[in-house]
Formats: structure tokens, C-alpha cells, sequence
């Protein structure tokens, strides 16, 4: 392995290899640098909150027009929540089940 990076011009692409390899140690990926060095991220990724939240109004509305709705402007009505707002996270939901 290289031990130092290098950036080259291939065309219209910059091309930047940095040496580095992959460990699996109980069961976690590290990253280690050339040096043998492990090389830590600054702070663990964090889930974005907004996301989260639409995502369970998306399943719990879901599960109301399965059961108490028979449509989207009844559970709008219910829960004082614009059409458009509701649409966007009944979108979301079917978004996200489709990549599951």
C-alpha cells in the first residue's frame, strides 16, 4: 500500500487516492491509516429528527386510513393538518417502503 496520497487529473475528473484499509474487529469496522494508526470519525452520524417524525405521522396515518379513514382529507380534518402537509407525508412513507 502507498504510503502517502495522491491527486491526479484524469480529463475533466480529479482523481484523490487516499491509503487507507478496512479492519473488522468484534464485530465494528475500522478504518486504519497507513501508519497502522486507527483513524476515529469526529462524532457518531445522528438521525435527523424531522425525518423521524414525519416518518411515524406517515406509518401512524397509514394505519389510521387502513382502519378509521377512508381518506386523506378526513384524517386532515381530524388532526387540524393541511392537505398538502399530509400528502407530502403519506409520499414520505410509501418513499421509504419502497426502498425497505
Amino acid at each position: 500500500m502507498s504510503q502517502s496520497a495522491e491527486t491526479r487529473l484524469d480529463g475533466t475528473t480529479l482523481v484523490v487516492r487516499i491509503p487507507m484499509r478496512f479492519q473488522r474487529r468484534g464485530g465494528r469496522k475500522r478504518i486504519v491509516a497507513p501508519d497502522g494508526s486507527e483513524l476515529t470519525p469526529t462524532s457518531k452520524p445522528q438521525p435527523d429528527g424531522t425525518l423521524v417524525k414525519a416518518l411515524a405521522r406517515a406509518w401512524r396515518w397509514q394505519r389510521m386510513l387502513d382502519s378509521i379513514y377512508t381518506s386523506v382529507s378526513e384524517i386532515g380534518d381530524a388532526e387540524n393538518i393541511s392537505k398538502s402537509y399530509e400528502n407530502y407525508s403519506i409520499d414520505t412513507l410509501q418513499i421509504y417502503a419502497r426502498k425497505k
